[in-house]
């Protein structure tokens, strides 16, 4: 009797309005965010509080203080066609007290949310969730606007330890260091009530098209193989006649280094796993994109969100189809 009830239970309901929206995390990965936003509201569904890890949180910020998805894709498309040089990352650089340098260097992301935060007329909305870490006890710790600035709270959600400095947030009754959410988990479900419609990505399976035969070569050696022969001709593609060349290449080599530690050893975990029967489960990714990859382009930002346009209305249709959906309170 109890496997045939077990059997015959089905998934929690999903509402069409109301249902929590989880955007996980994923670094460049937030334009699949963009095309499962667009492909949600396509499909008529209305999305309840949100709750946003990491890049997930950026996201989640624009659409809570009221954007349609497009701007915050027009905002990002803007940053990858501007590129990432030694000018841009100098903007970045922030003295701090040796614990925050020592879990995330010298490297701040507090002005570039300021920066957001300014351009956009950005918010804390009461509907909005940013889930962080604490680095000393690896406790999940959830802001709010009730416990945090909007700037303080998207800069301790995106700082990857050993890239991006933490934050100091007096939550709990003391004084916390908080960094990246993903370190407790890329896409919780725990900080929301009933079923939730949950955002997330896949991780990269494969080196960028660029590095993927150096690499390749590098990892299968055998006695006779023209490593060098290799690494000169993807030199070669990037001429270095320009500082504009050496900055190309520097891209790439930094894009196949953040890629196989994604593959490899993700800086922040790999707690990924989302119950599909009891949430609406979206899975995108793109296998050749890492999460922290300098090296995407404006063509490859688009597939991202084609990519997520597709799962999105893959994964609702389905539901839709299995009788998931319903008008319940």
């Amino acid at each position: 009797m109890t496997n045939l009830a077990l059997k015959e239970r089905k998934p929690p309901c999903i509402k069409t309005v109301g249902n929590p929206l989880i955007l996980g995390a994923g670094g460049w990965k937030i334009f699949e965010h963009f095309g499962v936003i667009a492909e949600l509201k396509e499909q008529g569904i209305v999305h309840g509080t949100v709750l946003g890890v990491s890049a997930g949180a950026t996201a989640g910020a624009f659409i809570t203080s009221g954007h349609d998805v497009v701007v915050a894709q027009e905002a990002f498309l803007k940053i990858v066609r501007s590129g990432i040089d030694m000018g841009t990352m100098s903007g970045s650089f922030r003295l701090a007290d040796p614990v925050t340098m020592a879990y995330g260097g010298a490297l701040s992301l507090r002005n570039f949310f300021a920066s957001l935060e300014n351009d956009f007329a950005l918010k804390f909305a009461d509907d909005f969730q940013v889930l962080t870490c604490d680095l000393m006890t690896r406790e999940p710790i959830v802001l709010t606007n009730k416990n945090c600035t909007l700037n303080v709270a998207l800069t301790a959600a995106t700082a990857v330890p050993g890239l991006f400095q933490p934050e100091w947030v007096f939550v709990g009754g003391r004084m916390r260091l908080l960094g990246d959410g993903a370190l407790y988990h890329y896409s919780p479900t725990e900080f929301t009530k009933g079923p939730a419609i949950v955002s997330k990505f896949r991780p990269a399976s494969q080196f960028p098209r660029q590095t993927r035969k150096l690499f390749t070569m590098v990892n299968n050696w055998e006695p006779g193989m023209d490593i060098p022969g290799a690494m000169a001709d993807l030199m070669s593609r990037y001429g270095f006649k320009s500082a504009e060349d050496f900055v190309k290449f520097w891209r790439a080599m930094l894009g196949m280094y953040m890629t196989g530690r994604e593959i490899f050893l993700p800086f922040a975990g790999n707690n990924r796993y989302v119950d599909p029967e009891k949430h609406l489960v979206i899975e995108s990714g793109l296998p050749d994109v890492g999460a922290l990859s300098p090296d995407i382009d404006e063509a490859k930002c688009f597939e991202m969100i084609e990519d997520g346009k597709r799962e999105a209305r893959a994964a609702v249709l389905a539901a839709k189809a299995d009788g998931r959906f319903c008008e319940c309170e």
